[in-house]
């Protein structure tokens, strides 16, 4: 009987203290906590009072920020990469682009001046500039070639042609004086010259046989040279290789008949005696201008034939010359330039056939007066 009354006790005892047991452990459990409640708890990294994104606070209490690489177009972000880098196409949650006004470098841009007008020194993100190979009128290009060497016809994109006075020996000119005139010495940058070949009346030329021959009918110096002056310059003699077919600018203190047995051209003249042939000079000439002063006369050496010249200066004074058998076989040539003075100025010319002969007929011909300046 103890025994069961003990039991009894002991259990309920031991339900009295369960039952206190249980009311302390409910006061002891904390009160449970929700995102979006506006209660930040540890938990938490925000709690704005509501479980929307994109205002600063997602809809796990999460912080909303640019560079946390989710998008979030309602605070404004155009992108998120997951950083603040610049130029990595986006750029504090902008994106970057070609045309924005900014130099992205890591985009690959040389230049961005906000639009995407070419012709303006920046086009596409990329530097215009000469000797980029692309023409650019509204930059004052006139050509682009891709590079800036000279004489290829474009330096520093500014066109080189023939006329523009600069000689590019590149583009095969060889000289240029700003013009394609003719005559000036320089026609469409090729030189124009005494014996190319074309007479340059601009020049002063008379002719031009493209060769530096002065013995020709054409001198060195591009005047024509004449039957009288072959050697360049102008007669000072009228009518000096009898041409003309008569004495025509000759006197002569005998008899002058004309002959076809001359020295050079048709004709010559003749006399048969101790006679001689003249000319006054229309105007005296300087004997320092004479190119020339020589003539040829014919004698039979068998004749023992001896000639003398006399020559008259402008101021009164003469000259002469003397020439025996030995030097009159024939036909031969007489070279006065010598034997004049050079400070004076010639006025006439008189030639002696004879100075004395033997049995014959003394004759004496005449011919090629070169006497030229």
């Amino acid at each position: 009987m103890r025994w069961i009354i003990l039991s009894t006790l002991t259990l309920a005892i031991g339900c009295s203290d369960q039952k206190f047991n249980s009311i302390d452990d409910t006061a002891q459990e904390p009160t449970p906590s929700e995102c979006g409640d506006g209660v930040h708890d540890e938990m938490e990294q925000c709690d704005d009072g509501n479980i929307i994104s994109e205002d600063g606070c997602n809809d796990t209490c999460m912080i909303e920020y640019c560079g946390d690489g989710t998008h979030q177009a309602g605070l404004g972000e155009e992108c998120d990469d997951g950083n603040m880098i610049l130029g990595d196409g986006c750029g504090g949650c902008v994106i970057e682009y070609c045309g924005d006004g900014f130099i992205d470098a890591l985009l690959g841009e040389e230049c961005d001046d906000g639009n995407e007008t070419a012709e303006d020194g920046c086009f596409e993100c990329a530097e215009e500039y000469c000797g980029d190979g692309v023409f650019q009128e509204a930059l004052g290009e006139e050509c682009d070639d891709g590079n800036l060497d000279i004489e290829d016809g474009c330096d520093e994109c500014i066109e080189e042609f023939c006329g523009d006075g600069i000689v590019q020996s590149g583009l095969g000119e060889e000289c240029d004086d700003a013009n394609l005139d003719l005559e000036d010495g320089c026609d469409e940058c090729v030189e124009e010259y005494c014996g190319d070949g074309i007479v340059q009346a601009g020049l002063g030329e008379d002719c031009d046989d493209a060769n530096n021959v002065d013995d020709d009918d054409c001198d060195n110096n591009c005047q024509e040279s004449s039957v009288e002056c072959p050697n360049g310059g102008t007669s000072v003699l009228v009518n000096p290789g009898f041409e003309d077919g008569n004495t025509t600018g000759w006197t002569s203190n005998g008899t002058l008949t004309m002959t076809s047995s001359s020295h050079s051209g048709s004709w010559a003249t003749s006399t048969t005696g101790n006679y001689h042939v003249r000319q006054d000079l229309s105007s005296p000439a300087p004997v320092s201008s004479l190119l020339s002063a020589s003539f040829w006369t014919w004698h039979d050496a068998s004749d023992n034939p001896a000639m003398s010249i006399e020559w008259g200066y402008s101021d009164g004074s003469t000259g002469s010359f003397y020439q025996g058998t030995s030097d009159l076989a024939g036909w031969a040539q007489v070279d006065l330039i010598p034997e004049m003075d050079s400070n004076k100025s010639l006025s006439y010319i008189t030639v002696w056939g004879y100075s004395g002969g033997g049995s014959l007929a003394d004759l004496t011909l005449y011919d090629t007066f070169e006497f030229c300046d």
